[in-house]
């Protein structure tokens, strides 16, 4: 996971908190196919807001949540990998003729 802070420079009582996965490219593809978690939870752009009164935390929101990884494919369709897959007219063992 990567998580990075930043403190609202016009109000030092506001932090924003980014978190994403430390992955990217096919790596970040199989994480987000292996854990429906991830895909579902630790999307891409997950921005949180903490408000603190007096140095303590008095809130947290949820200010961003970004799209799922891969929102428009089926499980199903995710598990081919295609970065993988050298001959893209046999997929699944079917010869495509086209």
């Amino acid at each position: 996971m990567k998580i990075v802070n930043y403190n609202v420079k016009f109000n030092q009582d506001v932090e924003l908190i980014d978190v994403s996965l430390e992955a990217k490219g096919p790596e970040e593809d199989d994480l987000y196919i292996s854990s429906d978690y991830l895909r579902k939870n630790v999307r891409r752009g997950n921005t949180f807001i903490n408000i603190y009164k007096k140095n303590k935390l008095r809130q947290t929101i949820l200010a961003r949540k970004g799209l799922e990884k891969f929102f428009d494919l089926a499980k199903e369709y995710m598990l081919y990998n295609l970065y993988k897959i050298k001959d893209l007219n046999n997929i699944g063992g079917v010869k495509n003729k086209y």
